[in-house]
């Protein structure tokens, strides 16, 4: 399976609240989404992750990876903060190719029945830790 993971867009101005700190200063790498990778990556499945963080131009970015990839399945994590770019991003995937779209983190963990009736993108809501669970969607798609 191509699986595409994806941590949206947010600056340390989002995350600190308008601090000034130089550009990517402080920057945590999305670890939840490298720990899914490690898991699907041992059972042969094919994983980018994009860290959208880190882009200047995070729209492009998306629509050339999936232009490239055809992901047969879009992983998002997400956190209140950025959780509407996370959406609208979702819905531009959506559009683009209809896969598999599956969200998790935090925000997900605390709404996912209000997430899941406002978001008809998105396919299904993992609540907890999504190592083993993303592996279990991804070979039940596979088969």
């Amino acid at each position: 399976m191509r699986v595409l993971l994806i941590s949206p867009p947010t600056t340390v101005e989002d995350r600190y609240g308008g601090v000034s700190i130089a550009d990517k200063e402080g920057y945590l790498p999305p670890i939840g989404l490298l720990q899914i990778a490690a898991v699907l990556e041992e059972e042969n499945h094919s994983v980018k992750i994009l860290d959208l963080s880190l882009s200047d131009y995070p729209l492009q970015e998306v629509t050339e990876t999936i232009s490239n990839l055809s992901p047969e399945i879009v992983c998002f994590t997400i956190l209140s903060l950025n959780s509407s770019k996370a959406f609208e991003i979702s819905k531009i995937i959506d559009e683009m190719i209809n896969p598999l779209i599956v969200f998790g983190g935090p925000h997900a963990l605390v709404f996912p029945k209000k997430i899941l009736q406002e978001q008809k993108q998105i396919d299904i809501m993992v609540v907890g830790e999504g190592e083993y669970t993303i592996l279990e969607i991804a070979e039940f798609v596979k088969n």
